[in-house]
């Protein structure tokens, strides 16, 4: 055995990771689910053309920001972006997160916000947080390839 992969044990096969991948794809293509974020995303294509839109990451530095002057601006709030919402009457356009640990700490805000909400189809295959006209559910492989040199 390669003694690169052998002291190595967390690096991916590629060919075993890629598969993984095109089958998890797949599976989820044919959800339903899939189906219905793809169809709410093609209803928005193209509709905020040409407008500006702020994308508001997290941390402590929001707090020094007076976020009301984004009220006319589309916005994405990133996570857990709603920790801010007890300091500010201002409200994210929508509200995006991908990262699992994230999805699940915040399942209650998630389940509960009336706020257009894109989620990783985590938050659905671990039933973290339901569906809803509200929500587009996206597809990512939540993987970081380590090269397998042989």
């Amino acid at each position: 055995m390669n003694e690169f992969i052998k002291n190595k044990p967390n690096v991916l096969n590629p060919y075993k990771e890629g598969l993984r991948i095109i089958l998890s794809r797949l599976l989820w293509d044919l959800n339903v689910q899939s189906i219905f974020s793809r169809n709410k995303l093609n209803i928005l294509n193209n509709k905020y053309l040409n407008k500006k839109a702020v994308i508001l990451c997290n941390g402590p530095s929001l707090n020094q920001i007076d976020l009301n002057k984004l009220q006319n601006v589309f916005t994405f709030g990133l996570n857990k972006i709603n920790l801010l919402f007890d300091r500010s009457d201002f409200r994210p356009s929508c509200i995006v997160s991908c990262n699992p640990y994230v999805i699940k700490q915040n399942a209650n805000f998630y389940n509960s916000t009336k706020i257009p909400l894109f989620l990783d189809s985590f938050a659905l295959r671990k039933n973290y947080v339901r569906p809803r006209k509200n929500i587009i559910y996206f597809h990512s492989t939540n993987k970081t390839f380590v090269p397998y040199c042989s």
